[in-house]
């Protein structure tokens, strides 16, 4: 549904921005779009909450992990929201879709979503193939796909 990712996308900017806010509180508001977009979608707003908490409530050990590529950070954490949103009643996809809009409209900065681009670009270049390629589309499908089916 077009209107769940977009209502993610939009919610999600708006707790970017509170700044005063701790990580969990955020994780409260977090919850709140989840449950709210994943009612939208025609699917149950408690798997919707809890991925959406839980997801931004591990946001920080995931960019630990991914480094300084966010679009593994972003993969990291909608495969987290999938298995989450699946483990408790909900839809796999509706889950990977609700994790990565957090990361991507709260956590990750402007700059840090161009680096993720910058990444995939230095893969293709460095190995002289479309190496980077499908991660790029497949990432782009991911972001494309917050629409939640």
């Amino acid at each position: 549904m077009e209107l769940a990712g977009l209502f993610m996308e939009l919610s999600y900017n708006q707790v970017g921005k509170m700044a005063k806010l701790s990580n969990q509180e955020k994780a409260i508001y977090h919850a709140a779009i989840g449950a709210v977009a994943s009612h939208l979608s025609g699917q149950s707003a408690l798997s919707g909450a809890l991925t959406a908490g839980t997801s931004k409530l591990i946001t920080e050990t995931i960019l630990k992990v991914a480094g300084k590529n966010t679009a593994l950070a972003q993969w990291l954490i909608a495969g987290f929201g999938y298995a989450v949103s699946k483990t408790t009643g909900g839809a796999g996809q509706t889950g990977a879709a609700i994790g990565s809009s957090g990361m991507k409209n709260n956590v990750l900065s402007e700059e840090q979503k161009e680096e993720g681009l910058e990444n995939i670009k230095e893969k293709v270049d460095k190995e002289g193939s479309n190496a980077g390629v499908q991660e790029y589309w497949e990432l782009d499908k991911l972001e494309k796909n917050n629409k939640i089916n």
